[in-house]
């Protein structure tokens, strides 16, 4: 039985104790037996100091040893939370603070933005205690914490959010079966900070599977992109919708392909059916699958496999729930809704988090018993998002909560305004807010063409569709809508602008 992620990799050290895990652009990695041997070192190391179950910072760069810092921080029997080295001072010290660390590693020499005793990476590597690693492992529990990661959520204030081995083990032993996935190459796009990286590291150590880094500046050029793509053989990606769009956005596949890919997952953001047709038009034979989940949980929890072609104006479904995790929409006043009124998304399943670190109010109000049933613990997930049924009984996302506004009277959902702003020939990425204090819609937007009204052009092609209400009051053109460091289009710094 499997109740700790380190008996995967134990698994492929003994199986395929050759064959690489993890490769860089320059052909630097590790096989499953350095991964294991190197990370046992570094669980030595950090056991010998006597601490145990608790936060270790692992300040990551998109590198080889940052997944080795990960695994050798679960070998002394703590858990890691990873941070970017390009976070600023202020914010690390408050992450460092809520989270109680007393020691921090990475993959740098040296590192000046912490207080507290950091080790980098060449000072943990030495001999393995193998009788401490024994000791430590007998004490180990499924439900121990694996990993935790801090988001800023609407607030911009960090929150950790704590992964256990057993959601972890949960979500990946499901998605393997859900979508009978075998040994991959795996191109990996997810900075390693990021809470999704975990869908590729995870996936990696259960299948056996090569996971190749690809470069960050790749992404500024296509063409080198699907270069390295090919050369890798790459056949598996899990990327961000706004990755994949730099291909479509580029024409970059009209005189190259991608031979090796069998299988593009999106997460993480809602996929545009303009780049999503894009790449089924020229990449037919491949399976795409949109998925959700979020932070609250560890992986996703439901699945949507493309199996028709997408009208621009369309939503495309987050479909249905993972092998074993139930999903069900609940109204206001949490009765359950199966018609096709929309509701807030609700998850009963194993994949789900420890809670939020050292915030016992904001657990109990996100984390909560499942409100259908009154007679025994049943935890489920408020996760704050909208959906609806469509009409083969997908789930549909309509919107965060927070997107939810009250306008001229009426209820209106600031994502279907950008639904169809996207679905418009001249623009390339839109977002949607709400001026609370001017009562007004605000939409930023960047464009693919230039013209000579945007303001009108936009109008008079939403009033086609959408009532007057629903008509933005303000327009702002910018060069670029900036994304946060998860990917997602950062919503708080478009508000300031507002």
């Amino acid at each position: 039985m499997i109740n700790n992620v380190l008996q995967y990799l134990e698994i492929q050290e003994q199986k395929n104790p050759d064959k690489y895990a993890i490769l860089e652009k320059d052909g630097n990695g590790f096989t499953f037996k350095e991964l294991a041997t190197k990370a046992r070192e570094i669980g030595s190391f950090l056991a010998e100091t006597g601490i145990f179950k608790k936060a270790i910072p692992v300040f990551s760069n998109q590198s080889i040893n940052s997944v080795l810092l990960f695994f050798g921080v679960l070998y002394s029997g703590n858990y890691y939370v990873p941070i970017d080295v390009d976070t600023p001072k202020d914010r690390i010290e408050i992450i460092l603070n809520n989270c109680k660390a007393t020691i921090s590693v990475g993959c740098e020499k040296e590192f000046d933005k912490v207080e507290i005793p950091y080790h980098s990476i060449d000072a943990l590597l030495g001999k393995e205690n193998k009788e401490l690693l024994e000791s430590v492992r007998k004490k180990h529990t499924i439900n121990n914490p694996l990993y935790m990661v801090y988001t800023s959520g609407s607030t911009g204030t960090p929150k950790g959010v704590i992964k256990s081995h057993n959601s972890m083990i949960s979500f990946i032993e499901s998605f393997v079966d859900t979508f009978n996935i075998e040994e991959e190459i795996i191109g990996n796009q997810t900075p390693f900070y990021f809470d999704a990286s975990g869908k590729d590291i995870y996936l990696m150590l259960k299948t056996g599977s090569t996971m190749h880094i690809v470069p960050k500046e790749l992404f500024m050029f296509p063409v080198g992109l699907i270069n390295f793509l090919n050369e890798r053989k790459i056949s598996y990606i899990c990327w961000v919708p706004s990755a994949l769009a730099i291909i479509s956005q580029l024409n970059a596949l009209k005189t190259m392909t991608l031979p090796y890919i069998k299988n593009v997952f999106f997460v993480g953001e809602v996929m545009q059916i303009k780049h999503l047709n894009y790449w089924r038009s020229h990449l037919p034979e491949v399976r795409y699958v949109n998925l959700y989940g979020s932070s609250e949980m560890a992986g996703t929890c439901s699945y949507y496999i493309v199996d028709r072609e997408f009208g621009l104006e369309e939503k495309l479904p987050i479909g249905k729930p993972l092998n074993g995790t139930e999903m069900f929409l609940l109204s206001e006043d949490n009765k359950l809704i199966t018609d096709d009124n929309v509701g807030e998304i609700c998850v009963r399943s194993p994949l789900l988090a420890s809670g939020y670190f050292g915030d016992k109010e904001k657990t109990s109000k996100v984390f909560v018993n499942n409100v259908l049933n009154d007679d025994y613990l049943d935890l489920m997930l408020r996760t704050g998002d909208l959906g609806k049924y469509d009409e083969n009984g997908n789930i549909v996302y309509v919107a965060r909560k927070d997107y939810q506004i009250k306008h001229m009277g009426h209820r209106i959902e600031l994502y279907e305004i950008e639904t169809y702003v996207n679905a418009l020939d001249f623009i390339d990425v839109s977002c949607c807010l709400y001026d609370e204090k001017r009562s007004k819609i605000v939409l930023f937007f960047t464009v693919t063409k230039e013209l000579e009204d945007y303001n009108k052009e936009i109008t008079v092609r939403l009033k086609q569709k959408l009532p007057d209400y629903m008509i933005p009051n303000r327009f702002i053109k910018i060069e670029t809508i900036q994304k946060n460091k998860n990917g997602k289009i950062d919503r708080v710094l478009l508000k300031s602008l507002i």
